[in-house]
């Protein structure tokens, strides 16, 4: 008989997905600004656009082989996804993120703050505006990608469309492949 999950140190699961996450997030950081170094923020934000969009790919085919679900076709289906990918990305205690299905075809996903903010002034390219961050590029590629992998019946297209009060807005828009 299996013995019971138990983790090193009395860490429980909520604190490991916030470690993992925090980890990530770190290590996906220090690669930006080490590549920023070596060949400058332009070709070092194309670079991390690129990698994210692969690894947006990975997840959904890592969440698929888990669920056994070969595609996410509704759109509640993809609101889940949005649910869960916030927990991956931003651990338990991220930031609060209202996630809103519109009718059968438009999500939308409004984060109540920028990641990227803090982000750009720690690191030097604070100049830049909310939604043109190397955080914020890659997270639209990274949605982008995702709408492409969700579902082989229906492509997910997203678009940044910020509101005065909700800078951090992305509106998930369904149609059938055609």
């Amino acid at each position: 008989m299996a013995e019971p999950r138990r983790y090193p140190f009395e860490v429980d699961a909520d604190a490991l997905v916030d470690l993992i996450s925090t980890c990530w997030r770190s290590h996906d950081g220090q690669w930006f600004l080490k590549a920023v170094a070596q060949v400058g923020l332009v070709d070092a934000m194309r670079l991390n656009e690129q990698a994210i969009a692969s690894l947006g790919r990975i997840e959904l085919r890592e969440l698929k082989r888990l669920t056994g679900r070969d595609s996410l076709d509704t759109i509640e289906h993809v609101a889940d996804w949005y649910r869960l990918s916030w927990y991956i990305f931003g651990g338990i205690g991220r930031p609060d993120r209202a996630v809103t299905v519109v009718d059968a075809d438009t999500l939308v996903v409004a984060n109540s703050q920028c990641f990227g903010v803090p982000i750009a002034e720690r690191s030097g390219y604070g100049h830049l505006a909310p939604g043109e961050y190397p955080p914020c590029l890659g997270w639209i590629e990274r949605q982008r990608a995702w709408g492409e992998a969700l579902s082989g019946r229906y492509r997910f297209t997203v678009t940044r469309e910020p509101l005065p009060d909700q800078v951090c807005r992305y509106v998930i828009r369904r149609s059938p492949r055609a």
